[in-house]
């Protein structure tokens, strides 16, 4: 029940330039996996992505995991991936999983 309670993430974005910046606040684990593959617009969304995680906070590996799908599929349609606002613990995880040779952050 009380994942179920926690189980909202928020999404917004806006684009500045050539980029769109994404903003997720709440709190990302199992439960809001389905909700963040879905709030990215893959193939009409700018060159540039910034997704910035300063409002959120990523409580497992598997999130780190859907981070790596986003990247992969905008990858895939030839977009550059940003990630923002990351803790150190989550830099590790991005680190161990080989995520840093595929995006940046910062």
């Amino acid at each position: 029940m009380f994942g179920w309670k926690i189980a909202h993430i928020k999404s917004s974005s806006k684009i500045e330039g050539n980029k769109n910046i994404y903003t997720i606040s709440g709190q990302m684990f199992f439960g809001t996996t389905n909700y963040f593959l879905t709030v990215f617009d893959y193939e009409h969304d700018p060159d540039q992505i910034e997704i910035d995680f300063t409002h959120s906070h990523i409580w497992d590996h598997s999130r780190v995991t859907a981070i790596g799908k986003v990247i992969e599929k905008y990858e895939s349609h030839h977009k550059k991936v940003t990630l923002v606002g990351l803790n150190e613990e989550i830099h590790r995880m991005i680190d161990r999983i080989g995520l840093q040779s595929v995006s940046s952050y910062e």
